[in-house]
């Protein structure tokens, strides 16, 4: 430390200086020789007068160098010697009042200015007990605030508890203390005044104490006595615009040691305003150095249950002084993990629900990162764990658990299976953890589609994050599964609740069951899972994951569900199900259906899968439930059935004979889906349906289409039932699917329906056949053959046909008759004077056709007509008598004598009638015409009578008797 310049040595020093003028610069100023020779040759008395001057005169030379820059200061010779006797100038009672003034004017001047360099240099030498003296002076003369009470101190004692230092309010007063809070404003109005008025010397005050602070702790401490942080907080509070805040502030936090109780409480101030205007940075940077034991109590003072930390949890603001002071603990935890710890026993985890309470602005990342430190396994953090569990669980409610997901994707296999199993022990569904098996609980109040009995939102949110943790990798799979997601699952579904929309997007139950890599008490997990889906129906959201499968997987799991269902892997089973009381079996067939269902699914993902599910028992549960008359219809089953038709080639005989047993089964029904499926099929896949299921009905190739049937093999009549399903079904698609019908001709239909009749078999049981045939007669392809098989029908029995028939508009039957009519015409030949129909001589089938052309007629009179466009008529006419069979007769004269109707036919054709007439009453007995004649038309028969008295004898009589018949009868 330097010596202080006493009065002795200013003049000695002068007394080596020949001569000073203010043009000279001295390295030693002093009063000259000449004053030191008077002083020694004189008195007491006489020496202070010629010392004051001596000093008056050196005074006054160095006062024409001040003002002067830091920079100017540096060519001023002995500048450092001028600061030296203008410090000894300033001791209190050292010299007069005047010198004293002039002196401190000048160092308050270079203040000012901000010029202090030099002035600083020197005071650091100075002793530090005339630095304490000097130092509040000086400030004083620039800033008199000691002059009055501000702050705080303005404030009567019982109304000071309200408020900080700097007047910031702690805790309001209440709305009947008026008058305190009038004195608050009054004191804050009176120290905005007092700032105003010295508003511009504030920054230069505070800078030039903050460099004296900063050459040692010792100095410090003075500046701290001279009010330097209340001059500090009266620019915080006033806004006051200081440049280089962060190092003003940074000189006292460099020295922990000194925030002693007398300063701790304008410390903590100073601090709040720093962290209430963001200005954190420096603040943190500072506290840094500190020792970890003086940080945590400043900061357990700061946050603490104290009037501080009641200023900063306040949420009002933008941003709030809450945020900010998250903020500012973000920057300390980020220090160390010491000072984390500090952080949290300062209660920042206890802040972090307030926040999201008032929906404050705070930096989740960060929290969520924090919680991560608490959380880790070795992080000896374990009394905040449950607290930091809590603020995790309720991201992950609240989905925001993005940051979450990154993190733990970087955490180790073992960390994460802890961090799932404490999530799913906090907010997981009622029941995680217990010991299985998780059975259906009753008195539970749920819906279908809720989770009423648990916190809904809350399960949700956790089993979704769940499964987003699951999908970050396979290892974090591994660890979701291990930590408990399946029995999380598992207890869900005991309540009767739907888990469907919780495992769909993550397939963690597939992803269980398709890795291999889990024991076989956790695949169980996942197949009871699959189960329980399946038996609610909700599992064709699998089919999209299945469909990427290998055969094998899918193979494995095909026949895990089989063995899951005893009906379906095993026939007693089944027999033994549909034997119990009907009541028993309806929530089992219901379940039953469902998982047929969904295994139809998993056959239509490839052919193979499906060779695959029909090795089961799944054509024959399918099978029972049809015959039970389950009243579930599924448009999968019936597309899979379809497919057994359409890829015939796949499958063998007893899977596709049971596959026409259930399209029987389902065409019994009015309103069915099957219709509806082969509706929506392409012409050439009804193509490949239809010719799959004719197949059904070539008896092993022995069913030949030839024109003798001799030594052929019977027909079974069970087999004509499978075709008039088959028949049947088409029929009705044909009405709503324009290829359908095509598809069946090409399929072969006319021909198995002629091999049929080559058999002496009747198609008349195999229902709406005949709309087919006469549909497909204008079919240039098939046409010849369809009017073999409507001939061979009129000649054999035509009762079925006429029904048909009978049926049609006018519209359509005159569309259909005069092509039906031209193949009955084609069919029947002459042979040796014979009509033979075809395929040879047959009177029965002659008589056949006759009664056939007599019963359409009334049916449709329109049938007179077509007859004669035809020519049939002509064929009749023509005809040896001796061919046409007796007991066809009487239809053969009722139908020709329609011909003798008066006006109505030409002349030509009536006139040829009645010379057959004629002919054959003449040659033939009589009956069969005098019957037909005596149930004509009374018109006809007056016609024939008429015309025909002249031609025969025989006719008279008999025309006369017929007439006298009829009179009598009426």
């Amino acid at each position: 430390m330097v010596e202080m310049l006493s009065r002795s040595s200013l003049i000695e020093n002068d007394a080596q200086s020949s001569q000073y003028t203010t043009t000279t610069d001295s390295t030693i100023p002093g009063p000259g020789a000449l004053g030191g020779k008077a002083i020694k040759a004189l008195g007491k008395l006489t020496i202070r007068g010629i010392d004051r001057v001596i000093i008056t005169a050196r005074l006054r030379s160095i006062t024409s160098k001040f003002p002067h820059s830091n920079e100017q200061a540096s060519s001023i010779k002995g500048i450092r010697e001028m600061y030296n006797v203008i410090l000894e100038l300033c001791r209190s009672g050292m010299y007069n009042d005047e010198l004293r003034k002039k002196a401190l004017q000048l160092l308050v001047v270079q203040i000012k200015d901000e010029q202090v360099q030099i002035l600083v240099e020197a005071l650091a030498r100075w002793h530090l007990i005339e630095l304490e003296l000097l130092l509040p002076e000086i400030v004083d003369i620039i800033i008199p605030f000691r002059r009055l009470p501000w702050g705080r101190n303005r404030l009567a004692p019982e109304i000071r508890d309200h408020v900080l230092c700097d007047l910031t309010i702690v805790r309001h007063p209440s709305t009947t203390q008026i008058l305190l809070q009038k004195a608050i404003d009054d004191a804050k109005g009176q120290d905005q005044a007092f700032r105003t008025t010295y508003r511009q010397y504030f920054g230069p005050v505070l800078s030039f104490l903050s460099q004296l602070a900063a050459i040692n702790t010792d100095t410090c401490k003075i500046v701290l006595q001279a009010g330097y942080l209340d001059l500090l907080l009266m620019t915080q509070k006033g806004k006051v615009e200081v440049e280089k805040t962060p190092e003003i502030c940074g000189v006292f936090l460099s020295q922990p040691k000194l925030v002693t109780p007398p300063v701790r409480e304008k410390v903590l101030n100073v601090i709040l305003n720093e962290i209430v205007q963001g200005r954190i940075a420096h603040v943190v940077d500072a506290l840094s150095k500190w020792n970890i034991n003086d940080l945590k109590s400043l900061i357990m003072q700061l946050q603490a249950n104290t009037p501080i930390s009641r200023v900063l949890f306040r949420h009002n603001g933008d941003p709030s002084r809450f945020e900010q002071n998250v903020a500012f603990l973000f920057r300390l935890a980020d220090i160390g993990k010491l000072h984390l710890h500090i952080v949290l026993d300062a209660g920042f985890l206890d802040m972090i629900p307030t926040a999201h309470q008032h929906k404050l602005r705070i930096n989740d990342n960060k929290i969520i990162s924090m919680v991560f430190e608490v959380l880790k396994t070795n992080s000896g953090l374990k009394d905040y764990r449950s607290k930091a569990l809590d603020i995790l669980v309720n991201y992950i409610i609240e989905r925001k658990t993005t940051h979450i997901l990154s993190i733990l994707a970087k955490w180790g296999h073992k960390d994460r299976e802890d961090i799932v199993i404490a999530i799913f022990q906090r907010a997981g569904p009622v029941g995680f953890g217990s010991e299985g098996p998780f059975g259906p609980k009753r008195q539970v109040f749920h819906s279908r589609d809720g989770l009423y009995h648990f916190d809904q939102e809350k399960v949700v949110s956790v089993m979704t994050f769940a499964g987003e943790v699951a999908h970050l990798s396979d290892g974090a799979f591994h660890a979701v599964i291990n930590a408990g997601m399946l029995d999380a699952l598992l207890v869900i579904q005991s309540h009767d609740l739907s888990v469907h929309g919780l495992d769909e997007p993550y397939n963690i139950i597939l992803g269980v069951l398709k890795l291999g890599l889990f024991p076989n008490k956790i695949r169980k997990k996942a197949l009871d899972l699959l189960v329980f889906q399946v038996c609610r129906g909700e599992a064709r959201y699998m089919l999209k994951t299945m469909a990427r499968w290998n055969i094998n997987d899918l193979n494995r799991l095909i026949w895990e569900i089989s063995a899951q269902f005893p009906p379906l892997s095993n026939r007693r089973a089944l027999e033994d199900l549909f034997a119990r009381p009907a009541a028993t079996q309806t929530l089992s067939n219901i379940y039953l259906q469902r998982l047929l269902s969904f295994l139809a699914g998993i056959a239509q993902l490839n052919d193979a899968a499906s060779q695959v599910v029909f090795q089961t028992g799944f054509m024959d549960l399918l099978l029972a439930l049809q015959k039970d008359k389950a009243t579930n219809d599924f448009e999968e089953l019936d597309g899979l059935i379809l497919s057994i038709l359409q890829k015939p080639q796949l499958h063998d005989d007893k899977t596709k004979k049971k596959a026409i047993a259930y399209i029987s089964l389902q065409t019994e029904k009015e309103e069915t889906h099957m219709y509806k499926v082969i509706g929506k099929r392409s012409i050439a896949e009804l193509e490949l349906i239809i010719t799959g299921m004719l197949e059904h009905f070539d008896l092993g190739g022995h069913l030949t289409l030839s024109p003798s049937a001799q030594g052929g093999v019977d027909i079974n009549p069970k087999d004509l039932a499978s075709l008039n399903t088959c028949v049947m079904i088409f029929s009705k698609v044909i009405l709503k699917h324009r290829f359908a019908f095509q598809a069946l001709i090409n399929a072969g239909i006319l021909d198995l329906l002629l091999a049929i009749q080559s058999r002496q078999c009747s198609i008349d049981g195999i229902k709406n056949i005949y709309d087919i045939i006469l549909t497909s007669v204008y079919m240039d392809s098939v046409s010849d053959k369809a009017l073999k098989i409507i001939s061979h029908q009129i000649m054999g029995q035509s009762s079925c046909l006429l029904a048909t028939l009978q049926k049609y508009t006018d519209q359509e039957f005159q569309i259909v008759a005069p092509v039906m009519l031209q193949g009955i015409k084609s069919a029947l030949s002459m042979h040796e004077g014979h009509i033979t129909p075809c395929p040879g001589p047959n009177k029965s089938s002659l008589t056949n056709c006759i009664t056939f052309l007599h019963k359409l007629s009334e049916i449709n009179t329109s049938t007179y007509h077509h007859l004669l466009n035809t020519g049939l008529v002509d064929l009749f006419l023509n005809t040896d008598r001796v061919g046409i069979p007796a007991t066809a007769l009487f239809g053969l004269y009722t139908v020709l004598l329609e011909y003798a109707r008066p006006k109505t036919y030409s002349l030509d054709i009536s006139v040829r009638v009645l010379d057959f007439v004629k002919m054959r009453v003449e040659t033939d007995r009589s009956p069969f015409f005098m019957k037909a004649l005596a149930e004509t038309d009374p018109l006809i028969l007056n016609e024939v009578v008429s015309n025909l008295v002249y031609r025969s004898r025989a006719l008279w009589y008999a025309a006369i008797a017929a007439k006298s018949k009829i009179l009598v009868t009426k």
